[in-house]
């Protein structure tokens, strides 16, 4: 982590306090995260030291990777430093944040959400809602939830299934994302009335629903005959189960902002499937890529002048950094845009104009979220020793990227090889038979020892790195062998390893020996490359592949989407481990 001190010192803008309190209001409405808080909340019963405990213990787990890309540690100490830094006049004095820090805590803190929940009852009836009708259920609601979790309720008392319900007052069909508390007073109750849908649409929801996949079930619509994909009726609740289903829709439910709207509800991706007319939409624009259930990259589907607007691409960049790329030229030179771009996402900075790639706060933002945006640093910015550094506190293999001089740095060498032992491969020559540099690679990894001199070899050196790992004594000179196995109670008569290939030549050129042919053959062709492709194409094949395949893109099946990502994220890790990079 961080110096103490360096810690303390980070300030923020208002521009910057707002940001991180959007990411962490956006982190803590989860239904995931609230589950997690109200367990935790539940196990340490009533005792107030055990609830603080549970809740620094949850909230933790969203709080370090966010207050980090601020410049804090992820850590209790950097959330702590975090919130000290919102004591700033200027923040204090800033109405809206202060506002947003009453609603945080209400969100972290569930005995004050029970003291201000509030209750209502909810009469369902035949169709119409009558008085008069005899009564169907009869449920107390919270009035925070919203139709579509009431529809979930009252599936036993009304024998439907909730994407087979219609629920009406008066006149007026209930959407799914309205909230309870719109139409039903507190402490009162609100009579509604109930339709199940027609049997030809709940056969086609209740096929959809069943399959595998959202995206199988919107497939199987292929069959659907064209008057029925042209009905309100199926289409509006096909869209709640699958975003895909708006793909199949009539062109003229496309156009419907109703149909439009409750498809981003499901996934701000569907806005790829509305009409010309809707992405031109602002309002659902922003929707689509900054909603609860929005998605970022959707801005590429918004109509040219909203890829322009600079809120909108706020918005979608606050969510995810890398839908900076399908911003219009302007705003992906606007600095201020690009910089809460590379909070969020390093890699952007390969998308943004030269003049910002060389822009030395934009690049150590981008750095600072991902050690390894080093790589495309500009030359002059690879030499920056704050900039290397802020890389090399991440992972010490950053040192790779590193320009001449500042791998001669001795501390910043020491600070790489203390992390990662084979850093010292990038390390200059002066350093790598620098003794003290030595022995803190070889702590780190004994086969590091393979990239120090031979002069520099003396019996604690060689015995520190063969009792890290035995195999390491491949890389020592004969003369230092058997007293090494001597110091270290080995000498039972027991034959050292033989030596690998080209051991004695100097460094190894595998990580960890040598790997399976046959098996690294299967991970190159898992990323889709030859096994003669360079280190950076590797790199970059993943990026590209794990972005396209996280599971957070894909909502409508994302267990598979995390089984194809592990896979690719195997692979990766395989090659990245046998070529020792």
């Amino acid at each position: 982590g961080r110096p103490r001190s360096a810690a303390a010192a980070v300030q923020l803008t208002r521009e910057q306090a707002r940001a991180m309190q959007e990411e962490l209001v956006a982190a803590y409405t989860k239904a995931e995260f609230q589950r997690a808080l109200h367990a935790a909340w539940r196990e340490a019963g009533d005792h107030p030291q055990g609830k603080a405990k549970a809740r620094q213990r949850v909230c933790l787990e969203v709080q370090g990777p966010i207050v980090a890309k601020y410049g804090f540690d992820a850590s209790m100490e950097g959330v702590m430093f975090s919130l000290m830094a919102f004591s700033a006049p200027d923040i204090l004095a800033d109405e809206d944040i202060q506002r947003t820090n009453a609603h945080m805590l209400l969100l972290v803190n569930p005995d004050e959400q029970a003291r201000r929940r509030r209750w209502g009852r909810v009469r369902v009836r035949g169709p119409g809602g009558d008085g008069a009708a005899p009564a169907l259920a009869e449920i107390s609601a919270d009035l925070a939830e919203d139709v579509r979790s009431l529809k979930g309720q009252l599936e036993g008392p009304l024998g439907a299934p909730w994407h087979c319900q219609r629920l009406w007052l008066g006149e007026r069909e209930l959407q799914d994302h309205w909230t309870l508390g719109a139409f039903c007073p507190e402490g009162g109750a609100a009579d509604l009335g109930f339709a199940a849908r027609r049997p030809e649409v709940a056969a086609w929801l209740a096929r959809v629903a069943a399959a595998p996949g959202t995206r199988d079930g919107a497939r199987c619509l292929d069959e659907a005959p064209p008057g029925l994909l042209a009905d309100a009726e199926l289409v509006l609740p096909l869209v709640s189960l699958s975003r895909w289903a708006l793909a199949y829709a009539a062109p003229e439910l496309r156009a419907e902002r109703e149909v439009v709207e409750a498809a981003l509800r499901t996934s701000g991706a569907a806005l790829e499937h509305a009409s010309e007319g809707m992405r031109a939409e602002r309002e659902l624009v922003l929707l689509a890529v900054a909603g609860e259930r929005g998605d970022a990259w959707a801005l590429q589907f918004a109509a040219p002048d909203l890829r322009a607007d600079r809120d909108v691409v706020r918005q979608a960049v606050l969510k995810d950094g890398w839908a900076l790329q399908f911003a219009s030229d302007a705003v992906r030179s606007d600095r201020e845009i690009v910089l809460l771009a590379a909070k969020r996402e390093g890699w952007i900075l390969s998308s943004v104009p030269s003049e910002l790639q060389a822009d030395r706060e934009v690049v150590l933002t981008a750095v600072r979220q991902n050690w390894e945006v080093l790589e495309c640093v500009v030359p002059e910015l690879r030499a920056d020793r704050e900039v290397v550094v802020a890389a090399v506190r991440q992972d010490g293999w950053a040192l790779e990227f590193a320009a001449p001089p500042v791998r001669s740095d001795r501390e910043v060498v020491l600070m790489a090889v203390t992390d990662v032992g084979e850093a010292l491969r990038f390390a200059a020559p002066e350093l790598q038979a620098d003794r003290e540099v030595a022995m803190a690679a070889v702590l780190a990894d004994g086969l590091a020892i393979a990239l120090v001199p031979a002069h520099v070899h003396d019996l604690e050196l060689v015995v520190t790195a063969v009792g890290k790992d035995l195999r390491a004594l491949q890389y020592v000179e004969e003369r230092f062998r058997q007293a090494a196995l001597e110091a270290l109670g080995l000498a039972s008569g027991r034959a050292p390893p033989p030596l690998l290939p080209g051991a004695a030549a100097g460094p190894r050129p595998v990580r960890g020996g040598a790997p399976d042919p046959a098996a690294l053959a299967r991970h190159f062709l898992a990323l889709g490359l030859d096994q003669g492709a360079t280190v950076s194409q590797v790199r970059k094949r993943y990026r590209a592949l794990a972005l396209e395949h996280h599971p957070d893109k894909h909502p409508e099946d994302p267990e598979r989407a995390k089984r194809t990502f592990q896979g690719i994220n195997g692979a990766y890790q395989a090659i990245r481990e046998a070529l020792g990079f």
